[in-house]
């Protein structure tokens, strides 16, 4: 099935997970698969006519599958993807000769043309662009990256996106005054104004196309994330381009998106050498009306750029039921089927 290539053009700062940046590791600065498809069917009502049964239905097996959100740049004319790099690949990708900077394993993310040339062994392309997680550009390495007086403009060239953080405190919400002694920090994702995001969907049943772009439309317009009230995580649907062939060969499949492997998968060798995969634990709350009512059951998944054998499958992954409550008119699912991309990958 044809990926279709969904360009958002991002209008302001991001704030995602429930975490505050007391506590980095539940806060991300990039949207994820889960979070993405749990977005989309949470407007999916305003977009048509369905009912909660029909949503939950949806929710338990989803018509489409998404990528988690990945750093886009418009270069020579194009937009282009910077792809997730496979688990483990700066140890794969040492040249003979040793000539490989110890700071290009900080990348998160490459051109599909870094990626090709790593997949074969090859030396990095002149126009190589290398990326970390949290936006810094890791390759080529920009100018004044060193500076001991950087300026704004030097701080840019040398990130995509960057995190800011701003004291904040809490508000007692019947007398509107500040909640003594609850001061904490807050973070937020800032983007350069030439950085978009692109997330490639993958429809098993074509009918549901419409729906879901207009659903993505009305998410762009609340946003998505935390921080919707001070508008934080607004995007518009920028471009959408049919089709997305990268070409890096077959033999394995590369995970773009957070998956959560049957059983049946697991027995035929999904896992099987020579996969190379990290997991990564999703938690949290599930909201009612905005409002955190329960906690969900936290699930360990594979994490994008995860390495499994191709099984020769249509799809992979399935979703989980994460909290069934008395509290909830339904029960909640997170998303684990994921969108892979056929890779050839060296075996050394």
């Amino acid at each position: 099935m044809a990926l279709v290539q969904y360009i958002l053009r991002l209008l302001s700062a991001f704030h995602l997970s429930g975490g505050r940046d007391d506590d980095p590791a539940d806060l991300e600065d990039l949207p994820r698969s889960d979070t993405l498809v749990s977005a989309i069917l949470s407007v999916w009502d305003r977009a048509t006519s369905a009912t909660a049964a029909e949503i939950e239905a949806l929710a338990v097996e989803p018509p489409f599958v998404l990528s988690s959100a990945m750093p886009t740049l418009e270069r020579n004319q194009r937009f282009e993807v910077l792809l997730f790099l496979p688990v483990g690949w700066s140890r794969q990708s040492t040249r003979d000769d040793g000539d490989f900077p110890k700071s290009y394993r900080r990348a998160r993310f490459a051109t599909v043309e870094s990626l090709r040339a790593l997949a074969q062994g090859r030396a990095l392309p002149s126009d190589a662009l290398l990326v970390s997680d949290r936006g810094s550009i890791v390759a080529p390495a920009a100018p004044g990256a060193f500076d001991s007086n950087p300026t704004i403009d030097s701080i840019w060239r040398q990130h995509l996106w960057r995190r800011e953080v701003t004291p904040r405190v809490a508000v007692d919400r019947f007398t509107a005054a500040a909640a003594e002694g609850v001061l904490f920090r807050y973070g937020s994702t800032y983007f350069r104004k030439d950085v978009y995001l692109t997330v490639l969907a993958e429809f098993h049943d074509p009918s549901y196309r419409p729906t879901f772009e207009t659903a993505l439309r009305i998410l762009g317009m609340e946003g998505i994330g935390g921080g919707r009230s001070i508008g934080r995580g607004r995007f518009e649907l920028h471009r959408v381009i049919d089709g997305f062939e990268p070409q890096l060969g077959s033999g394995r499949r590369l995970l773009l998106s957070l998956m959560h492997p049957t059983k049946a998968e697991i027995l035929q060798g999904l896992l099987a050498s020579p996969a190379a995969y990290s997991l990564v634990g999703r938690g949290g709350w599930a909201e009612l009306n905005g409002i955190g009512v329960n906690r969900r059951q936290t699930v360990n998944l594979l994490a994008e750029g995860s390495l499994v054998c191709d099984l020769g499958a249509s799809r992979y992954g399935n979703s989980v039921c994460t909290l069934r409550s008395n509290r909830l008119p339904y029960a909640v699912y997170r998303c684990g089927c994921a969108l892979t991309l056929p890779l050839a990958w060296r075996n050394s």
